[in-house]
């Protein structure tokens, strides 16, 4: 776990980032957090892409502040995954999205591993494609979509993993633990 560094972005409740740093460590005591709350950055995508920069670990294992972890291994296993194959830029929940009607996927950060030398090196960014729009807003859940569009471009892929079995959202929880 010493190449590894946990990323989350702070987002206004200090107590959920609490939880969800808790609900890591609880399986793994000793990984490192980089907890990510610069008020000037206000998108999550910015803010991961500062994370990656800051960082000097080998990989980075991302989480957003309203995922918890309630699974044993899961971090075994994505790295497992990722040292298969050099061209592997993440491993995680694999989403797919278009951009001028041709399809292409990306990982979601919500939870995954990267290699964090090709995310930096390659000069991309976490940062969501969508444009603000009137009606529907911002696509937050699109964050990662530029990243994996530039990185699919260059030869690199990214490797889908079920991460539903280890890990809850703050939406699923009711009366656990401190937050309940």
């Amino acid at each position: 776990m010493e190449k590894i560094e946990t990323i989350i972005c702070h987002w206004e409740d200090k107590r959920i980032t609490d939880i969800a740093i808790y609900s890591l460590h609880r399986f793994y005591p000793r990984l490192s957090v980089r907890i990510i709350n610069d008020p000037l950055i206000t998108d999550h995508g910015s803010r991961l892409d500062k994370g990656f920069r800051e960082s000097k670990s080998e990989f980075i294992l991302t989480l957003d502040n309203d995922m918890f972890v309630v699974g044993e291994k899961i971090i075994e296993k994505l790295y497992d995954e990722i040292i298969k194959d050099k061209k592997i830029y993440g491993v995680g929940l694999y989403m797919t999205t278009t951009n001028n009607r041709r399809f292409y996927g990306f990982i979601h950060p919500m939870f995954a591993l990267y290699r964090r030398k090709i995310v930096v090196n390659e000069n991309v960014s976490f940062k969501a494609i969508a444009k603000p729009n009137k009606i529907r807003g911002l696509n937050e859940f699109a964050t990662g979509e530029k990243l994996g569009y530039g990185l699919g471009k260059k030869g690199y892929k990214g490797i889908h993993f079920n991460i539903n079995p280890y890990l809850v959202h703050l939406s699923e929880l009711k009366g656990w633990g401190p937050y309940g």
